[in-house]
């Protein structure tokens, strides 16, 4: 019984690292750069400067998560030490997230692109937009599960529709900034999300004490 107790300490203490909204305006970042790669795609340029300006803005978008958690979050609710166990579920799913990013932006250009030496190998699949929703909602319930985040399905969502909207769309209409757009508004929510629990974050934790922060640590 007291280990059980232990676990859901620790559980509830993990859940608390999400109240700063910083996974959420991470998340939010890079959605937006979905419609941003796609939109500039639409455009005409190039794919390969495409590719350097989102990993570009991918690194700085992650240069921003881990400051946010080094010199905002654990100022104010110090560092906890989690098990092993939990510590690479962590990593484990940042890691997923961010390749899996990289990977979407660079498949989803090529197809749109249309070359087809490199994409053809998807060609006989029906319904790539639909396979490439259902990743994004695994991928998602994944998080949701390894990080005891409930948003996180919610976030699944956000990222598995708009593609095969604008898919859809795009066959009946030739309206330009539809990548951005679709893309936008999920973006611009999940922000919003993260905006207010980072304004929440910093109005109910002040920053600890030179004493409590060194004990949190060690």
């Amino acid at each position: 019984m007291y280990n059980i107790d232990l676990k859901e300490i620790e559980r509830r203490a993990f859940r608390s690292t999400f109240q700063d909204g910083i996974w959420d305006i991470y998340l939010g970042l890079l959605l937006l750069l979905f419609g941003i790669a796609l939109s500039l795609l639409e455009f005409g340029i190039v794919i390969e400067w495409i590719g350097v300006i989102v990993i570009t803005l991918c690194l700085l978008c992650m240069g921003f998560f881990i400051a946010g958690k080094k010199y905002i979050t654990v100022p104010r609710i110090g560092r906890v030490t989690f098990s092993a166990a939990r510590r690479s579920k962590t990593k484990n799913m940042t890691l997923l997230l961010t390749i899996s990013f990289i990977i979407g932006v660079v498949l989803l250009a090529i197809r749109l692109v249309g070359n087809e030496d490199l994409f053809g190998w998807i060609a006989p699949v029906p319904f790539p937009a639909l396979l490439f929703s259902a990743v994004c909602l695994v991928t998602f319930s994944s998080g949701a599960f390894l990080l005891d985040n409930i948003r996180f399905h919610l976030y699944g969502l956000f990222y598995a529709f708009p593609f095969p909207i604008v898919v859809i769309l795009k066959s009946h209409t030739d309206m330009i900034g539809l990548w951005l757009l679709a893309y936008g508004i999920p973006s611009v929510l999940m922000l919003i999300v993260g905006v207010v629990l980072f304004y929440r974050f910093l109005r109910d934790y002040p920053p600890l004490t030179k004493e409590v922060l060194h004990d949190s640590v060690h």
